[in-house]
C-alpha cells in the first residue's frame, strides 16, 4: 500500500498542522504553509485535518500509485492531470494500480496539498508529522521527498469508500483567496516606532513577494520603511505571519518555518484568515496590508473556522459509516 515519488519536485515535503507547545524551547511550530489547504485536502478524502498531507511547490512532484487509494489535491492550481487526463482540485479522486498524478502547469498560488485517504505511515517528532527542513527533522527522514521514496498508506482503500462524484466548488474555497490582494494585519508591537510617511506607505502602496522568499519566510520588495529614530531590540517573540523591518527599509513576513524569536522591529501581524492568501502569494505577487482592528481579526478567523467545520460536515455525510 503505497506511492512512488518519480519526480521529485523543488519543494516537496510531508506537512500537517503543525508542531504545537515547544516554541518555548525554541522549536518552531512548521506544519503545512496553507493550514487552510491542507485541512480541505483531508478533508475530502475523510481524513482528519491532522493527517499528514504532501505539500508542493511547482514544478511539482510525478507520482505513481502502486495501490489503489482516493486522494484530494488542494491549495495552489497546477493543473493536475491522472494517466494524462485533467483533474480537479478540492475533489476525492480514485486511483489505480500504475496510475500516475502529474502536475503541468502553474496557473494561480505557491502550495497545493496531495492527502491520501487514511494517511501516510510516518512516525511523529514531537507529536507531529511536519518536516522541519533547518534541522532536518521530521515528515520523511527529515528532508524534501527524493526520487524513488516510497510512503506508504496507513490502511488500505476499501472500492465502497468511492462510490460517489462531488467536488467542492471553487467559489466557496476561493473566497479566503480572491480579496483583491488585500492582506488583513493587525498593527505591531513596533507600530508605533514608524515615521508618519511610513505609517502611510505601508497601507497605501503596494508590496512584490520576491524570489528570496522560502518557508521561512517572504521578502517583500515595496516602499522603503523608516523608524522615527533608530532602536535596538532585544529579541522578542514572533509567529507565522509577523511582519519585520529590516535595517535595509524592506519588510519581511514569517512564515511556517520562522524562528522563534526575533530582533527586527515587528510592524505588524497578518491576521490568521488572511495567512492562506499570503502563502499563497509567492512568486512576484502583489499585496497589500489592509490594517484591521482585533475585533475584526477574530471575527474573520471564526468565520473561516466556521465554514471549514462546514466543509468537513459535509465530507463526512459523504462518506457515511466509512469514515
Amino acid at each position: 500500500m503505497s506511492l512512488h515519488i518519480v519526480k521529485p519536485g523543488v519543494c516537496t515535503t510531508i506537512q500537517d498542522g503543525g508542531r504545537k507547545g515547544y516554541r518555548a524551547s525554541g522549536i518552531t511550530a512548521g506544519g503545512a504553509m496553507d493550514i487552510l489547504a491542507a485541512a480541505i485536502a483531508n478533508y475530502i478524502t475523510g481524513n482528519d485535518a491532522t493527517e499528514a498531507v504532501i505539500e508542493m511547490s511547482f514544478p511539482a512532484p510525478v507520482i505513481v500509485f502502486e495501490q489503489k487509494a482516493v486522494i484530494a489535491i488542494a491549495g495552489a492550481l497546477f493543473s493536475p492531470v491522472v494517466n494524462g487526463v485533467p483533474v480537479k482540485n478540492c475533489q476525492p479522486i480514485f486511483v489505480k494500480p500504475g496510475d500516475t498524478l502529474a502536475f503541468e502547469q502553474k496557473e494561480w498560488g505557491a502550495w497545493a496539498y496531495l492527502s491520501v485517504r487514511g494517511g501516510f505511515a510516518l512516525p511523529k517528532w514531537l507529536g507531529s508529522y511536519a518536516t522541519y527542513l533547518p534541522a532536518a527533522v521530521g515528515g520523511f527522514k527529515g528532508r524534501t521527498l527524493q526520487k524513488d521514496d516510497v510512503l506508504e498508506y496507513k490502511k488500505a482503500t476499501s472500492q465502497g469508500a468511492v462510490s460517489f462524484k462531488w467536488r467542492l466548488a471553487d467559489k466557496e474555497w476561493r473566497q479566503w483567496y480572491d480579496a483583491d490582494n488585500a492582506i488583513t494585519v493587525l498593527e505591531g508591537n513596533e507600530w508605533c516606532l514608524l515615521d508618519g510617511a511610513s505609517k502611510e506607505r505601508i497601507v497605501v502602496e503596494n508590496f512584490t513577494v520576491t524570489n528570496q522568499s522560502n518557508r521561512m519566510g517572504y521578502r517583500l520588495l515595496g516602499p522603503l520603511l523608516q523608524l522615527t529614530q533608530p532602536v535596538e531590540m532585544v529579541s522578542s517573540a514572533v509567529t507565522k505571519g509577523t511582519v519585520q523591518l529590516l535595517p535595509s527599509g524592506d519588510c519581511i513576513v514569517l512564515m511556517a518555518d520562522h524562528q522563534t524569536t526575533g530582533g527586527y522591529p515587528r510592524m505588524a501581524h497578518v491576521t490568521g484568515s488572511a495567512l492562506p492568501a499570503m502563502a499563497q502569494a509567492q512568486g512576484s505577487n502583489q499585496i497589500k496590508f489592509r490594517p484591521v482592528s482585533i475585533k475584526a481579526a477574530e471575527e474573520g478567523l471564526f468565520s473561516m473556522q466556521q465554514w471549514l467545520q462546514q466543509v468537513r460536515w459535509t465530507c463526512m455525510g459523504k462518506y457515511g459509516d466509512n469514515v
